[in-house]
Order: structure tokens, then sequence, then C-alpha cells
């Protein structure tokens, strides 16, 4: 009697199910440790020993293009969270974009093997067209980065540089992968994630892609470290055309030129951020406990008390070197409220630079205030 073979069709996120029967398993196929390889990948340090080899196996299947391999357990659930790791980490997989598996049982229904099979939505000469389109403009983006910059300098540089170069489209082609970010220079927040972490990669920042939701809606940012230390940052929310987009006001109309800070270098004390982003459960999230390199306390920017000469000393360095607007974050709302009222309410704006009027958005962000700069 043949072995039954139930056979899993997984298409982002929904899941079809179909069966069949196949004379005999596969021979196993042989794959190669990946591990020294992903020693600076968040996800795959947090799996035990046994789900590190399928994440190699995987690893090997996606890069090798194989039709399918073997893997090293019989239990899906595990099988569907390494998955999740290796999508996790691997942000340079635009040509696959799902999976098939495969069950084997004996005649007591006892599972005996699991073959994994990647889905390809492109062959390997378009591959290697894209890879070579990819590279080239992401050698340009990173034209004005050293390599020699400190992780803080490096971050920052990616993040402004993605959301001056990328418009955030929704119905953008191809935006749950890098060929949007790279080549269409139009995506969704998928993209972004993964268009960061390709670029910090290549910058030496580790930098992993989170999937999750936020406010509800299914979203994804990064992980990354500096310094040794974890933060969170999502350059989607730091798109201020996103919030145009989402929103529709005139308000976000007139900041769609505005970088937008708050989601850059995110700690677990922003409460703000930490209550409306939430992971998915498949990989546990480590604790984000640093604030030295959040953007604001690392610009001088955050007030945890009010000082008008330190708020007014920031206006006025802005001001002075030519940016077109500065954002002052404060720890709470009383806070926020003496400065709204200092610098706005009272016009205390115009003793920190010479312009005849300013715009301002009252309420930014949370217990953010933002000020433009007219000329």
């Amino acid at each position: 009697m043949w072995p039954l073979a139930a056979a899993v069709l997984v298409i982002g996120f929904g899941i079809g199910i179909y069966w069949g029967r196949q004379p005999q398993a596969p021979s196993p196929v042989e794959h190669q440790s990946h591990a020294q390889q992903q020693e600076a990948a968040y996800a795959y340090s947090t799996l035990n020993e046994t789900q590190q080899e399928v994440y190699d196996q995987m690893v090997y299947a996606i890069e090798e293009r194989k039709e399918y391999v073997s893997l090293a357990t019989t239990d899906q659930e595990e099988m569907k969270k390494v998955y999740w790791a290796v999508r996790y980490d691997h942000c340079e997989y635009f040509w696959t974009d799902s999976y098939r598996y495969e069950v084997f049982t004996n005649r007591k229904g006892e599972t005996t093997a699991l073959y994994f099979r990647p889905e390809y939505t492109m062959d390997e000469k378009q591959q290697a067209e894209y890879q070579k389109q990819i590279d080239a403009s992401a050698d340009q983006m990173l034209k004005g980065i050293s390599k020699e910059a400190s992780d803080y300098e490096k971050a920052l540089y990616v993040y402004r540089t993605l959301i001056e170069q990328t418009e955030y489209v929704e119905t953008s082609e191809n935006n749950q992968n890098i060929i949007s970010t790279f080549v269409n220079h139009e995506t969704v927040c998928q993209g972004y994630s993964y268009g960061a972490q390709y670029l910090l990669n290549r910058l030496g920042v580790a930098c992993t892609t989170v999937c999750g939701t936020a406010e509800g809606t299914n979203h994804s940012w990064n992980l990354i470290v500096m310094d040794g230390e974890y933060y969170y940052m999502d350059v989607t929310w730091g798109e201020a055309e996103y919030w145009a987009s989402v929103d529709g006001d005139d308000q976000a109309e007139g900041t769609k030129d505005v970088v937008n800070y708050s989601y850059f270098g995110v700690s677990d004390a922003d409460k703000n951020f930490i209550s409306q982003h939430e992971p998915f459960d498949d990989i546990p999230m480590p604790e984000c406990t640093a604030m030295e390199n959040n953007y604001f306390v690392h610009e001088g920017l955050y007030f945890d008390q009010w000082d008008q000469d330190q708020a007014g000393s920031a206006i006025r360095l802005a001001y002075e070197k030519g940016q077109t607007s500065i954002s002052l974050k404060f720890a709470n709302e009383d806070l926020y409220d003496q400065a709204f009222n200092y610098l706005i309410e009272e016009n205390n704006w115009s003793r920190y630079c010479d312009e005849k009027q300013i715009a301002y958005v009252d309420g930014f962000d949370m217990n953010v205030l933002m000020l433009r700069f007219i000329s």
C-alpha cells in the first residue's frame, strides 16, 4: 500500500489544504550548515539546535533553488516557526514568496518525513537580472555614508534615505520584497523593512525584519543593533507620506516631505510605540532597554523637564544649519503643553530664528512638536 501524503500549500498568510498519494518518498537531499553565516541573524539565534538545522536546510533549498529538501523535523508547527525565522532574517530572497510541504506517514498514521518545497516566482535568469538592478540601486543609495561611520550614523542614514527615495504606494508591484524598494522605488511596510535590512546588512549593522500588527493591521518593522544594544525602527511610520495616505487630512498633506523621527531607535520605554506594535509570537523579541541611540535623545531633542534655553538653542542650531524643520519630543503631555505655550502661543520661537513666520504641527506625533522654517 502506498504511503499517504498530505500536502499543504502556503500562499502569503493564507493556507490551502489538499490530499493526494505518492508512490514513494523522495530521497533526502544533502544540505550544508549555514550556522556560521547566521551569527548576526537574530531570528536564527532564538531557535534550538534542531530548529537551526531545519533553518539551514530551508536556506540551502532557497539559495540553491532546489525543488525540495527533507527536513530534520516531522513537526509541522516547528517547520512553520522556522520558516518565519528564515523570512525575518533573509530580506534578500525576492525570488520566492511561499512554500509547499509534504507529510509522509506510516500505516499507524505517524509522521515519518516532512519535505519542504520552495515556490519560486521567477527563473534563474530573471533572478540574476533583478539582482543586478537591486545591487546597483543599493550602491547608489549608500554612496553618502562611510562604512567607518558609527552604527547610529549608518542606521539614521538608511532611515532617511529610504524615506526620501521611496514612495508609499499600496498598489505597488512586488511590494512584499525588495524589488519594489530598489527597482520601482514604490512599496509598503514589508518593502521598507526589507529594504532597511538589506542596506544595513551591507553596512555591517545587524538588522532583522519583525512581522506583526500595528493598530490591528498586518505590519512590518525592524529590530536593529546599535552599539551592541537592541532598538526598534519603523521606516514606514517615519514616512510622513504614509500618514498622508492613511489620514488624508490637510495636516498630513502639509508634512509629506518631512521625516518623522519618532520611529527611529525606539526602546520598550516608548509605551506609545509598544502599545501600537504587536509582534507575532513566532519569534520572541529581546528586551530593548537602551535609550542612547534614540533619535531625540542622541540629538539632544528629548526633554524630560522643561528648559526653554535648551529648546531655544536646539531651534537656533537647526535654523543656522539650514534645516527646513525641527522636531522636539517631550516626556509627557504636561511638558509638551509648556513648550507649546512658550514657543507658539507666546511667539517666543521668534527669539531663536530670523524668520518672519514659521509653520508648526500641533501633535505631529505623541508629545512631539514640529516646527517648519518658512523662507
